[in-house]
């Protein structure tokens, strides 16, 4: 007994001495080490620790201050380690204390367009980012250099984020390696986002592979609710068509 005691006394020293060098976080165990290429404000972002961002910034660490390879107290929150924790309190609070909702972190990269993608997708987090002024390109991405933000939504983000983008005039034709925003949502049967998208300007004559939109809007799954919105979205695409019939 005397030696186990020893030994836990001796781990727990061991804890608290290397907690100090590394920048451990305790919430009655273990829960996360510092990496010492990040300031502690970035850390506490990645691993979403509201209470040590709050603790940080009131004691004026910097929300501005980036690495090397251009990482920020934002891109850590944003892209956080765990993808199922809600960031939103996170990024509120970055972005309080004067986090640039416009920052680029590599040569085209930035805050909306990560929180659009599907592995950092959080639709709280894009609506927070536009409410603070995130710049909303009005013109097609170059080349496939980057998905437009709209053809992001549309695959990975809510509804209300593909009307708040529509509403800061994001092209809804922009097209990443041949599709569109509207190719994806007839793709999957989002009979609301389909809508959303033709209503908005959206081209329903475009092609993807060949293929046109009401060939692509088609699903072997036999649940009769899938095979139900699809069937919509073809009806909804059809009307589009015919109205543009004449202009054609």
């Amino acid at each position: 007994m005397k030696d186990m005691y020893s030994k836990n006394v001796s781990y727990g020293l061991a804890l608290v001495f290397t907690c100090a060098f590394i920048g451990c976080r305790q919430s009655g165990q273990l829960k996360y080490k510092d990496n010492p290429a990040l300031t502690p404000l970035m850390n506490a972002a990645a691993h979403n620790d509201l209470p040590r961002v709050q603790e940080l910034i009131a004691h004026r660490a910097s929300v501005t201050e980036r690495t090397s390879i251009g990482q920020t107290p934002l891109y850590e929150g944003i892209e956080r380690t765990d993808l199922n924790a809600d960031n939103l309190p996170i990024v509120d609070a970055l972005l309080k204390a004067g986090a640039d909702p416009n920052e680029v972190e590599f040569s085209t990269s930035n805050p909306l367009s990560v929180s659009l993608t599907r592995d950092y997708a959080n639709p709280s987090v894009t609506l927070r980012l536009l409410q603070a002024g995130a710049h909303v390109p009005r013109d097609c991405p170059t080349g496939n250099s980057e998905d437009s933000l709209l053809s992001l939504a549309t695959m990975d983000s809510s509804l209300e984020v593909m009307r708040s983008l529509i509403g800061r005039d994001a092209p809804v034709n922009c097209r990443y390696r041949g599709a569109s925003a509207l190719y994806w949502a007839a793709l999957n049967g989002e009979t609301d986002r389909v809508e959303l998208l033709l209503k908005s300007g959206a081209d329903p004559t475009i092609r993807v592979g060949g293929k046109t939109l009401l060939e692509t809007a088609t699903c072997t799954n036999p649940d009769r609710r899938v095979q139900a919105n699809f069937e919509q979205t073809r009806k909804l695409i059809r009307a589009a068509l015919d109205s543009a019939a004449p202009n054609r």
